[in-house]
């Protein structure tokens, strides 16, 4: 027979549960944890008691909706609102926590999301069928928006967006239901339309500042509203609409809905700048999608202002394209004859040829031009169903010998100044137009437009601006220039072009392991109590660095560092830096230009200016923002470098499996440079020409990222020499862990035969210096001979002429005045 099974007394679990509910429907803390309540929903479902729990929840919310239904029949006032958007608010608890008290009973028969949407029909059924509280709630809410409207400055706009909300959310798919949401969306929009007129028409009128300041806020509220009511269907409407409203032209679309864009090439910049920005907001915040087809003029349109207001900088830059002219128009602009005589004589039968056809192509062109503005007013006064072409305002070319007065005054007078308010311009104009340009049209192929259009109207290889790079200078020094110094402000340009180099550089990081060196070596010599040079230092690990191709200048500039500013050394303190003279400053501000240092801070500390620092972050952001499939990405950081390594996990798997490499500024390079030649492969040669490291420190990283399983053999090559082995990244790289560190080559302890002489005589000074001020009374020579040289043999063998050289050296008045050595022998240290 079967096993009878044994009764529970479910009493205490099923009143748990109960209690459980009415703590959440009424947002009251709850006496029994989350675990009790579903070991005794369990306990239930497991004792064949699913409708027992299924009724006692039903019940529970069906015995709350009765009551809020009855009160919101009640409730005609604003108080509605609120009222309406908790019980919303209540709901989406349900949604969420209600499903996982009774998932076991659920997980059977249907999934969680199932149980949500009993939830939801529950709340359609007993609150938005109701078209009496449908009308009600609408009414309501339009009055709300009406007061939010005269007091703009104290909203909430929380409850009618929740209302609107609660409408779609919970909306299903029934043409009952439909009908209902219809209802209200007429009426609703039908307000937000009259609304958007009214604006429209009263922003002529004297109260135009209540319509056009920061405080008119309530159309995001509005505009918000309508991107969860509009759906794609009503996309085509809200674009003609939108469009019409915000360039304010009746005829802006033609009976077959192309768009006329000829009357807005004559608006002023400003005006057409404020509407694309208030174009761009309904679109982001309404969601809506424009036709691309439609709006290609409206593109045609952009471009083409872009690239006039482009070429109107380039006569303020003295560098700029305008000089790369040919000579004749350069005589032309001059209006010099008698200079452009001589030239004219000289000039071969074929070139002249080139002049007399050149000015029949000019002649023809003007031809046109009157015809195209004939046929453009035929056009104006007939209307077309055809794409119409853009007018495009043309200055009349001077001719040679007829520049004014006014015009060569006005090229005289542009100095620094202008150029860098012109660059300022320039750079906000491109940014801003972009920035919407980039938010309304996401298609590439028109982006790709608008990029050609700046790069013709520009033509130059000085500067060809694109949005990346002017999206960097932007953040990077626009962004900072109200609170850099003045004598800086002049670099603003220089800074430009240079960063721009840096775009197109193929070892682009480079520089940035320049940055990164200096940086490394002042913390590193700051927390370190011994005596070595910091100047010396950074001459001698940076100069080699310096010889990458695009930083030719930079051990000069490196040379003047050490030369002019100088760094006091001191055995009991940690370096102490000098402030420099202004003519320092002027010369550190050279240097700016390399994104190596700006000036040395007051407090008597070698650090690098927030400006320059946060400039340089900004640079290793952009720099990962164009290898954006780079499987290596540069992090800055001050005192390390740190890469992210990604590797797929298997030969079949898709998936990466990510690893954070630390190391220092050489195997850093090494590691970009081999992973920059992706399969290619990198020899000892190539390395060592990319990133400048040393051949012996080029061979020590190599060995350790070999032996750590970074990087991988290509081609050992025939001989099998370290000099012919083709390095690449090691896909099959494997870990246990994932924060690997590569260790760091010493620099410092090199062998006897590779110190550098320059070192030699640093460390035989450091040890000079120690004895002599260890020894106060003073001490012979000999003996100081002997100490000095015990103390190098850690480095190098020195002579007993190397050191006496340099103690002499040390007697004489001068800089390195440090010892005073007396007729019997003994040395006394002086300072």
């Amino acid at each position: 027979m079967p096993r009878v099974k044994a009764k529970v007394d479910l009493t205490p679990d099923v009143k748990r549960v109960e209690e459980g509910l009415d703590s959440i429907i009424h947002r009251q803390p709850c006496k029994h944890d989350f675990n009790s309540l579903y070991s005794s929903t369990d306990k239930i479902i497991n004792n064949d008691n699913q409708a027992k729990l299924f009724d006692l929840l039903n019940n529970k919310i069906n015995e709350e909706i009765a009551k809020w239904e009855k009160q919101l029949k009640e409730v005609t006032s604003n108080s509605l609102l609120s009222l309406f958007s908790t019980l919303y608010d209540n709901f989406k608890i349900y949604s969420d926590i209600i499903p996982k008290i009774y998932s076991s009973y659920d997980s059977k028969s249907s999934p969680e999301n199932k149980s949500r949407m009993i939830i939801r029909r529950i709340y359609f059924k007993l609150v938005i069928s109701d078209r009496s509280i449908i009308s009600s709630v609408t009414k309501a809410l339009l009055k709300q928006i009406d007061y939010f409207r005269d007091t703009p400055t104290d909203t909430n706009y929380s409850i009618p967006k929740n209302i609107v909300d609660s409408f779609y959310q919970f909306n299903p798919d029934c043409d009952e239901n439909n009908k209902i949401l219809a209802t209200f969306k007429i009426d609703f929009t039908g307000g937000v339309y009259a609304y958007f007129n009214q604006f429209f028409e009263k922003r002529n009128e004297c109260d135009i500042a209540k319509y056009t300041s920061d405080s008119f806020t309530h159309l995001t509220l509005e505009e918000n509203i309508i991107s969860t009511i509009f759906r794609k269907v009503e996309a085509d409407l809200m674009f003609k609409e939108s469009v019409c409203a915000l360039f304010d032209y009746g005829d802006f679309f033609d009976i077959d809905k192309s768009i006329n864009v000829a009357p807005l090439l004559e608006k002023d910049e400003t005006d057409l700048l404020d509407r694309l920005n208030k174009l761009t907001r309904l679109y982001m915040n309404g969601r809506v999608e424009p036709d691309i087809n439609r709006v290609e003029p409206l593109i045609d349109l952009l471009c083409n202002y872009i690239k006039n207001r482009m070429l109107s900088f380039r006569p303020q830059f003295e560098d700029g394209p305008a000089k790369s002219e040919n000579k004749e128009e350069g005589a032309k602009e001059g209006g010099d004859e008698e200079k452009a005589a001589p030239a004219k004589k000289t000039v071969a039968k074929k070139t002249v040829a080139k002049k007399i056809i050149k000015k029949k192509v000019v002649a023809k062109k003007e031809d046109n031009e009157e015809k195209e503005d004939d046929e453009e007013k035929e056009n104006e006064e007939k209307p077309t169903t055809a794409e119409p072409k853009m007018r495009i305002v043309k200055k009349a070319t001077p001719k040679a010998g007829t520049a004014s007065a006014a015009e060569k005054s006005s090229k005289s007078k542009i100095g620094k100044d202008e150029k860098i308010t012109a660059m300022k311009d320039l750079i906000f104009t491109a940014l801003k137009l972009y920035s919407n340009f980039n938010k309304i049209f996401q298609d590439s192929s028109d982006k790709k437009k608008m990029s050609n259009a700046v790069e013709q109207a520009w033509n130059a290889k000085e500067f060809r601006p694109h949005y990346n790079l002017v999206q960097f200078i932007h953040y990077s020094v626009v962004n900072n220039l109200e609170n850099i110094p003045d004598e800086y402000k002049s670099k603003f340009p220089q800074i430009c072009k240079l960063f721009f180099d840096f775009t197109t550089d193929k070892a682009v990081f480079v520089p940035l392991f320049m940055n990164y060196q200096i940086q490394r070596i002042i913390k590193n010599r700051e927390s370190e109590q011994d005596t070595r040079a910091l100047e010396f230092e950074i001459v001698k690990q940076l100069k080699s660095i310096g010889a990458s191709s695009n930083t030719e200048d930079f051990g000069k500039h490196l040379e003047e560092i050490y030369n002019q500013v100088r760094i006091s050394i001191d055995t009991t303190k940690n370096f102490k830096a000098t402030i420099p003279s202004d003519s320092q400053v002027d010369f550190i501000a050279t240097v700016l230009n390399h994104n190596i240092v700006e000036k040395f801070a007051t407090d008597n500390a070698f650090k690098i200016m927030p400006f320059l620092q946060d400039l340089h972050n900004r640079f290793v952001g952009f720099y990962q923002q164009n290898h954006q499939n780079s499987d290596l990405k540069i992090i800055p950081d001050i005192s390390q470098l740190q890469f992210t390594f990604r590797v797929p996990k298997n030969k079949k798997s898709a998936n990466l499996k990510v690893y954070t490499i630390n190391t220092d500024a050489w195997g850093g390079s090494i590691l970009m440079a081999i992973y920059e030649a992706k399969e290619t492969g990198l020899k000892k040669a190539d390395i060592n020409a990319i990133t400048a490291v040393k051949e012996d420190l080029v061979d020590a990283y190599l060995k350790m990222m070999y032996h750590m399983k970074l990087i991988a053999m290509k081609d050992k090559g025939a001989s099998n020499k370290m000099e012919d082995i083709e390095w690449v990244l090691n896909k099959n790289f494997f870990n246990q862990q994932k924060n690997i560190t590569i260790p760091t080559v010493d620099v410092q302890k090199d062998k006897a035969s590779d110190v550098a002489a320059e070192r030699k005589q640093q460390l035989i000074t450091i040890h000079i210096i120690r004895v002599g001020k260890g020894n106060k009374d003073g001490i012979s020579k000999t003996m100081l001979i002997e100490e000095v040289a015990r103390a190098c043999r850690k480095y190098f063998e020195p002579s007993i002429e190397e050191i006496t050289t340099k103690m002499d050296k040390m007697a004489v008045p001068g800089p390195e005045n440090y010892l005073e050595i007396k007729s019997d022998g003994t040395v006394l240290y002086k300072r």
